[in-house]
């Protein structure tokens, strides 16, 4: 059941708005009540409400890790309270309606952050963890394949109707979701399987034209080299870097794919970023909502109002901006806390954080810097929760707990 679990979240994070109708380039006009995410959060949360295991001995077990319980649950907290806040902002909002869309699409994140604090409560977080890269890394490969596939002519890569940037998130993601498989499978063939994958998935990012999410990856993989290559495993994240440059060198020069990545990255970033200094308008939408946010400094502009003032589908493409601009300095530092939360945790419990979900996380924080609005933020709350699980499976330490209830009464008889 946890790994059910860990993998719908897994599909609430990709499906994102996306509909049937993208595949055909048409635009998703489908009601919220039929519309793919609503349902995937629907069953999220009724699969929360059900029991998981034993469930004396999974609590024992959490017991065991109550510091760590703690900050699950502080961070379920703190997400909450920013999207409760950004809901009721709502109500001094200029577009009422555009809010209430909004305000739908926070909802939604509020239930998968209750519903993944109830199964962490009472569940195995860490299986709820490796289901969801298990369903991750089998979606976002079919992705890369499709990536491939994709016609030459095409420019940019995006796949299924999707957008460029969010296909060049996803792609960083795999590359994490590979780290963190390749940690835990076992097999040389498979772990070489595994660092080819994510050695494709990050020339894919290149490919996908996505400054924000190239500089997002590299961020990620900056993170894991730091974290994997300081707790002692040097020489396995040496061994794991140059198999990836062994596999990815051949693949740049000899294939046509190859050709295809230096060509976009040419385009892209040698000659559009540092040539042209083009930078999409994303300093001026950065600008206009800075502006917004400092002439309503403490409750800002209310929900969606950005895009009510500036146009439909205008939006400041940056999460900090945003919170600033729609919910002012309150807004921000609300949202700043979840934040702070993983970094405080993933500083002073080194050993016992999951460094390719903690690279994950950086991912969609960087990326959410420069594309999406708030709901395009969702990975921030999911990954971010996820980061924060033990690192250790709870049904180990719950064996652990049976086997020593079993000596005691034992000895009692």
């Amino acid at each position: 059941m946890d790994r059910i679990y860990g993998g719908l979240v897994a599909v609430y994070f990709i499906v994102g708005r996306w509909d049937v109708t993208q595949i055909r380039g048409g635009e998703s006009d489908v009601p919220w009540y039929a519309q793919i995410r609503t349902w995937v959060v629907i069953f999220l949360v009724l699969i929360s409400c059900a029991p998981f295991g034993d469930k004396n001995v999974l609590l024992a077990s959490w017991r065991a890790a109550r510091s760590q319980r703690a900050k699950v649950s502080a961070f379920a907290l703190a997400s909450a309270a920013v999207l409760v806040y950004l809901m009721l902002s709502a109500g001094w909002a200029s577009h009422f309606p555009l809010a209430v869309d909004k305000a739908g699409e926070m909802l939604l994140m509020l239930g998968v952050v209750a519903a993944s604090w109830l199964v962490a409560e009472k569940g195995d977080p860490w299986e709820v963890r490796h289901g969801f890269w298990l369903a991750l890394v089998a979606v976002t490969a079919l992705m890369a394949i499709l990536g491939i596939m994709a016609p030459t002519e095409s420019g940019r890569v995006s796949v299924l109707g999707g957008g460029t940037n969010v296909f060049g998130r996803n792609m960083g993601l795999l590359v994490c979701g590979c780290l963190y498989l390749k940690q835990h499978w076992r097999g040389t063939t498979l772990r070489l399987a595994l660092i080819g994958l994510a050695s494709v998935a990050a020339m894919l990012t290149v490919v996908s034209g996505s400054r924000g999410a190239l500089v997002a990856t590299l961020a990620g993989l900056l993170l894991w080299w730091v974290r994997a290559g300081g707790r002692g495993s040097i020489g396995a994240t040496m061994l794991t870097v140059l198999s990836a440059v062994a596999i990815s060198v051949p693949l740049l020069i000899y294939t046509s794919f190859g050709d295809r990545v230096t060509e976009v990255y040419a385009a892209r970033i040698q000659v559009a970023t540092f040539e042209n200094a083009y930078l999409s308008g994303r300093d001026d939408l950065f600008a206009d909502a800075a502006s917004e946010g400092l002439a309503h400094p403490f409750f800002g502009i209310g929900l969606n109002a950005f895009q009510a003032s500036y146009g439909l589908g205008c939006y400041p493409h940056n999460y900090c901006i945003e919170l600033f601009a729609e919910g002012g300095s309150v807004g921000l530092a609300l949202g700043l806390i979840p934040l702070l939360l993983v970094a405080l945790s993933a500083m002073r419990n080194r050993s016992g954080t999951d460094v390719p979900t903690l690279a994950a996380f950086v991912v969609v924080l960087m990326a959410a810097q420069f594309s999406g609005d708030m709901y395009d933020s969702r990975g921030v709350f999911v990954l971010g929760m996820l980061t924060l699980f033990p690192k250790a499976a709870m049904q180990g330490i719950a064996r652990q707990v049976t086997v020593a209830r079993g000596h005691c009464r034992a000895r009692t008889a």
